[in-house]
């Protein structure tokens, strides 16, 4: 047997280059020799090499029969549809929670924008015209029904001053701007 080249070792035994020179490192220096930019191997390290990868090659395949190879295959692919059911399962619930979320994110919204209106409805001011001023004079002239006309134009006199007060104390609550144009 003649001494070889690493890139001819390599190609003999079908693995890559790198894996030659990473066990040829191992290997005492008297077993390699340079020829200008070339290295060779002897035969006692192209055996040393040899073996190695037989000893690499023989652990990683299996030992078992075809028969028995097929069992090992099957157990790997019942456990992997267990994972992938179990993935499965995982995904259901995020979905779920996901869900959840979104209905509860939806549920707050609603009672932010409920919220949001009883606020602007309270801050409103009272108009001159509102609901209460015209409850007043409705008051006013059920009652003026009833009483004689000296009480009743004492008690307009009184539902006037009060109107007068509410719309001062509008117009106090008013902004400039309101207080200028009234509105």
């Amino acid at each position: 047997m003649a001494d070889l080249t690493i890139k001819e070792l390599a190609d003999q035994l079908g693995v890559s280059k790198d894996k030659v020179k990473y066990r040829v490192r191992k290997l005492p220096d008297d077993s390699t020799y340079k020829e200008g930019n070339v290295t060779y191997l002897t035969e006692a390290a192209i055996s040393m090499i040899r073996a190695e990868f037989d000893e690499v090659a023989t652990e990683s395949l299996p030992s078992e029969s075809p028969v028995e190879n097929g069992d090992y295959l099957k157990g790997i692919i019942e456990k992997k549809d267990e994972q992938i059911h179990q993935l499965q399962e995982m995904l259901k619930t995020q979905q779920k929670l996901v869900d959840q979320q979104q209905q509860l994110t939806l549920h707050a919204n609603k009672q932010i924008e409920l919220l949001q209106t009883q606020v602007k409805e309270l801050k409103q001011p009272v108009e001159i015209g509102s609901s209460a001023t015209q409850e007043a004079v409705e008051k006013e002239e059920s009652v003026a029904a009833d009483e004689s006309p000296e009480e009743a134009s004492s008690e307009s006199k009184s539902v006037e001053q009060e109107t007068q007060s509410t719309q001062a104390e509008s117009e106090k609550k008013a902004g400039l701007w309101a207080r200028l144009f009234k509105k």
